[in-house]
């Protein structure tokens, strides 16, 4: 991960399997690495520099490439999709009232004390309980992206939508938010 092994430390890797055998959590490497317990998993990985946030065209194609992914937006009549489609909205293509996006979009990574209404849902819930409900390691919860309308996350990227632009009976015009990995995410 470092590139090179002449600057290995021997030392290192010792505490990361000790930490492991006493099940501590997380352990500070060298060359600014960590390594990580969740769940049943060891990950090691380099920490995260700030990614930048994007402003996202509302229509076409936006090239995201610290999240290594492009999201394309087009506007669709909703009497032209089947109920099906419409009930999309954990996967990287889903559909959204077009009347409910009507402010900036932008893309940026989930920081302390985000909150989201997932779909179906009333009110709000942390986004860190929204990642530990799904299961989601605590190393992988800073690489979701998530695509905010104003200041409000409307999609965690291919997980799920907001309740807050769903679909409805009365909905004219639906947003296809799609979304093309470069890496998985």
């Amino acid at each position: 991960m470092t590139g090179s092994l002449q600057n290995f430390d021997l030392a290192a890797a010792q505490r990361v399997i000790k930490q492991v055998r006493s099940a501590k959590v997380k352990v500070d490497l060298t060359s600014g690495l960590i390594a990580e317990i969740a769940g049943e998993r060891l990950y090691i990985y380099r920490l995260a520099k700030d990614k930048p946030s994007y402003t996202v065209r509302r229509k076409g194609s936006t090239c995201l490439q610290a999240y290594g992914m492009e999201i394309s937006i087009e506007e669709t009549p909703t009497a032209k999709l089947a109920g099906k489609e419409l009930r999309l909205g954990k996967n990287l293509k889903v559909y959204v009232d077009a009347n409910k996006m009507q402010g900036k979009l932008t893309v940026r990574s989930p920081r302390v004390g985000d909150r989201f209404s997932p779909l179906g849902m009333k009110g709000s819930k942390k986004l860190s309980d929204f990642f530990i409900d799904r299961k989601i390691d605590r190393p992988l919860r800073e690489e979701k992206p998530l695509l905010l309308c104003d200041a409000k996350i409307v999609w965690i990227i291919g997980h799920e939508i907001a309740d807050s632009v769903k679909i409805s009976a009365r909905t004219k015009t639906a947003l296809k938010l799609e979304v093309t990995q470069y890496r998985e995410f």
